[in-house]
């Protein structure tokens, strides 16, 4: 026999193999349905079905097992890949029918355990349904061995796959749980079903003992080897230093910071792993004593009032499994790096994220309302809209301060008094509970107590001084954000002037930024981009401050990002102090005003002129002015106009109402948009202006509208709008 024809015999022998094991699996899935289909024969007695039930689970179990490990050995026996336990590997096919196979079994078993405890509760329908899956539990296994074909290179769920598997499992233990509740009070509905009174605590025990127990050691493992991997980065960082420590063209500096930034990983490092062994440890000494209690209840048939710290084990279980899957991403990226997709999407993510601060802070407030409904969480509700309204008063937040204290003294009276009376009865499952009830009033104190720690922050006008500037703030956010709003919105820099020069701490100007659009981010993030950086420059003395309008700063959380990136209020008195500290100064000029002629279109652009207050100050400073020109801002979103009543309320109320926005999706999120900036000349003050004479306010103001003017039709067209036209508005 010559070797050509070895594969040829090979080939024929496996065909074969698998005609023989499918006569098998045939008969055994046969077998195994037979038992259910007889086990569902009405008026059989409860121990006849439930034995009959029984006698095809263990046969389909032993069928699955076989296939999986006997069959799946025998057939890929030369792949040294193939292992008895290998989630997510395979091949999509492959992990298709295995998912559809053990999913199908796990249902299987599930209708045989509550067979087991209330065997009229399933009926004969339930006993069909049970053969059915256990058929398709076996046919989907066999179907699924001859499609295994392995990869060279694992990807992240193949490498972490006992952490998945084991989410996966809790996942199912909650949705099942649900179910479980849903059926049990269907039931009771049932008139000729009589219903064990202790069906649901023991199910709804089995399940989330079942759940822990089959998790817990792929738990172990998976954290096992994400320790390995953290281990594997810190002897990596310790014997290649980064590339920048040895390049000699670095400055001292910049040694420094490098030295300093990986000292700063491998601390964080050592904390990762040593928190990883001590989960570990937690979990290889509690998992034994669950074991035992579980089978302590199987064989004792008695309902432990333990069964409430068992329900709040599965909660951190699961936590546990997610914290180890996404712990275990870090290594694998740094093996593979960040796959394209996630690095594509990332600058959409980020700019995402941010636009949509405006609408979540309220949703952030709101929800805990809708979910759990509470004193604490209607007043959490309350303080949130009477900040964003009124927190500039010290009246207001005198008088919310007074009410917290008087809430939290309410809740912990009469939770004391509840928690006393509960104990006074001496029985288990009441302390329990009295306790439980002390840790959801502990909930409502976290809440009162985190705004008594967040009211003093309103205090001495941040807004005013920037007394809440973060340069770690700062930095990241220029690091790993803004970087990303650059890429979605392929932001450019135009330098009309090369006198525009921030390098020099001595200078400073006065930039006026149009238009305003919807928010007018650009105005907030173009100071830190690396154009910015490049063709205006910055220094270490000095920056850009930009400065927004004045209920920014009233929002909460809202205020707190604006403030550490040195945003500040749009007050006359916050712009001089901020020039007197030789800073250079951002205002979107146009106002709330302009915001309300925002409209989405490329033949138009629409810029308030009426607004003349900032060229006043620039004379009163003797402070250059220096346009600033967004070509695409109106594009990025939308609003919908409802001209007299947003000018009713902008009058009234200091901002306009309804404030109704789209973008993309038709959802409130910016387009994707190009965004170029356009830096003008500075235009110098004239040596005799005096910013109490109206004349010289007034035609300074028409001269700096005549150079934006002729800014905007210099650059249309390297901007990408070659036919948009400017609308001077001179008129309210």
């Amino acid at each position: 026999m010559t070797e050509n024809t070895r594969p040829i015999l090979n080939s024929y022998e496996r065909h074969r193999q698998h005609k023989d094991i499918a006569i098998v699996i045939m008969l055994l899935s046969i077998s195994s349905m037979f038992f259910f289909v007889i086990g569902s024969i009405p008026n059989s007695h409860d121990v006849f079905r439930i034995g009959c039930a029984v006698l095809g689970l263990v046969i389909c179990t032993g069928s699955c097992l076989g296939i999986h490990i006997g069959y799946g050995t025998l057939a890929n026996g030369d792949n040294p890949n193939y292992a008895v336990f290998m989630p997510f590997r395979g091949g999509i096919a492959f992990v298709s029918y295995q998912c559809v196979g053990w999913t199908a079994y796990a249902l299987a078993l599930l209708l045989t355990l509550v067979a087991n405890e209330v065997p009229e509760a399933l009926g004969r329908g339930g006993m069909m349904l049970a053969a059915a899956l256990s058929g398709i539990a076996q046919v989907a296994l066999f179907k699924s061995i001859p499609k295994y074909s392995p990869k060279l290179t694992k990807r992240f769920l193949e490498q972490n796959g006992e952490a998945a598997v084991a989410v996966l499992v809790f996942c199912s233990t909650f949705a099942l749980n649900r179910l479980h509740m849903f059926f049990q009070s269907y039931l009771k509905d049932w008139s000729h079903v009589q219903m064990n009174g202790k069906f649901y605590t023991r199910s709804l025990l089995y399940l989330t003992n079942i759940g822990v127990l089959l998790a817990v050691p792929l738990i172990l493992i998976a954290m096992g080897r994400t320790t390995q991997q953290w281990r594997r980065i810190r002897t990596r960082m310790t014997h290649q230093p980064s590339s920048e420590a040895n390049d000699p063209k670095n400055k001292q500096g910049t040694h420094a910071d490098s030295d300093a930034q990986d000292d700063l990983k491998r601390i964080w490092i050592t904390i990762i792993t040593n928190t990883l062994e001590i989960v570990t440890i937690i979990l290889t000494m509690t998992a034994p004593f669950l074991t035992l209690f579980f089978l302590h209840y199987v064989f004792s048939n008695y309902t432990s009032p333990l069964l409430n710290a068992v329900s709040y084990y599965l909660p951190f279980m699961f936590w546990v499994a997610v914290g180890t899957l996404l712990i275990s991403a870090v290594p694998y990226m740094d093996d593979v790096e960040v796959p394209l997709m996630i690095l594509k999407l990332r600058p959409t993510l980020f700019t995402f994220a941010v636009y949509s601060l405006p609408l979540c802070m309220p949703i952030i407030f709101i929800m805990p309302v809708v979910f759990f409904p509470r004193l604490s969480t209607a007043f959490n509700l309350f303080t949130f809209f009477a900040f964003a309204v009124g927190s500039i008063y010290k009246q207001v937040r005198w008088a919310i301060r007074v009410a917290i204290y008087a809430i939290i003294g309410y809740l912990t009276y009469w939770e004391i008094v509840r928690c006393l009376d509960k104990f006074k009865e001496r029985h288990l499952d009441i302390g329990i509970s009295a306790m439980s009830r002390l840790r959801v009033n502990i909930f409502d104190l976290l809440i009162m107590g985190a705004w008594i720690l967040y009211i003093p922050l309103y205090s001495g006008k941040p807004y005013h001084t920037g007394l809440y500037r973060s340069p770690w703030f700062s930095k990241f956010m220029k690091r790993h954000v803004f970087s990303e709003f650059a890429k979605y919105f392929n932001f450019q820099l135009i330098l009309d002037s090369p006198r525009v020069n921030m390098r020099d701490s001595s200078n400073k100007y006065l930039f006026s930024y149009h238009p305003h659009g919807v928010f007018s981010g650009t105005a907030l993030f173009a100071p830190f981009s690396d154009v910015w950086e490049e063709k205006v420059g910055l220094n270490a003395k000095t920056c850009a401050v930009t400065h927004c309008a004045n209920v920014v700063f009233s929002i909460p959380l809202i205020r707190d990002f604006n403030l550490g990136l040195n945003a500040l209020s749009v007050s006359r008195s916050t712009i001089e102090a901020s020039l007197d500290r030789g800073n250079s100064a951002i205002i979107v000029t146009g106002g709330q005003s302009e915001m309300l002629r925002t409209i989405s279109t490329d033949q138009f652009l629409e810029l308030v002129t009426y607004h003349i207050g900032f060229v006043r100050l620039a004379i009163k400073k003797r402070v250059p002015l220096v346009p600033l020109l967004s070509f695409g801002e109106n594009n990025i979103l939308s609003i919908l106009h409802f001209p007299r009543l947003q000018r009713l309320t902008l009058k009234y109320l200091g901002f306009p109402f309804p404030m109704m926005f789209y973008g993309r999706f038709l959802l409130p999120l910016p387009r994707k948009i190009p965004l170029t900036l356009v830096v003008g000349s500075p235009m110098d003050i004239p040596a005799d202006a005096n910013p109490e004479n109206e004349e010289h306010v007034k035609s300074l103001a028409e001269t700096y509208f005549q150079e934006v003017e002729r800014l905007f039709y210099r650059h249309r067209v390297e901007a990408g709008y070659p036919k948009m036209e400017l609308r001077l508005i001179n008129r309210k």
